[in-house]
């Protein structure tokens, strides 16, 4: 049997919260370093969290992982329910390209505190990612403001 992570109760993923993800590649294969790939999985992104209600702030394609910060836009946005569509419509495509699997299982999450601001969602936004860890240049990375 699978060992998951600690998750909270249901009612901390469901509604008006943000949330920060980081989720690993397979055995941290570094899928990501291939263009089409990081294409589809960043339109999968935006596609998956306007279905689910949520708008995605931030995110940032490494070659083996991937940070995203989402903001919910509606009461009955569910946050669990977005990243298990978004790793299967992405996982789906690199599946039948390759007959890999592109997600490991699990993920790591934070849901903010509402006095919890944008920057300080986890140990790296977008923002400090750039700093600690620069983007390579087959990572895809798109920051959100709206101004």
């Amino acid at each position: 049997m699978a060992r998951h992570p600690h998750r909270l109760v249901d009612t901390h993923y469901r509604g008006l919260y943000a949330h920060f993800l980081t989720a690993n590649t397979y055995g941290r294969r570094p899928a990501f370093a291939e263009a089409s790939l990081s294409v589809v999985a960043a339109e999968q992104l935006l596609r998956s969290a306007a279905t689910r209600g949520f708008a995605v702030v931030a995110y940032c394609l490494m070659p083996d992982h991937v940070h995203v910060l989402v903001k919910a836009e509606r009461r009955d946005a569910d946050f669990v329910k977005w990243v298990n569509l978004w790793r299967q419509l992405s996982g789906y495509f690199e599946r039948r390209r390759t007959r890999q699997y592109l997600w490991q299982e699990g993920c790591w999450d934070h849901t903010l505190r509402d006095d919890e601001s944008m920057p300080a969602a986890g140990p790296h936004t977008v923002a400090e990612l750039a700093a600690v860890q620069p983007c390579p240049p087959r990572c895809h990375e798109r920051l959100f403001s709206d101004g």
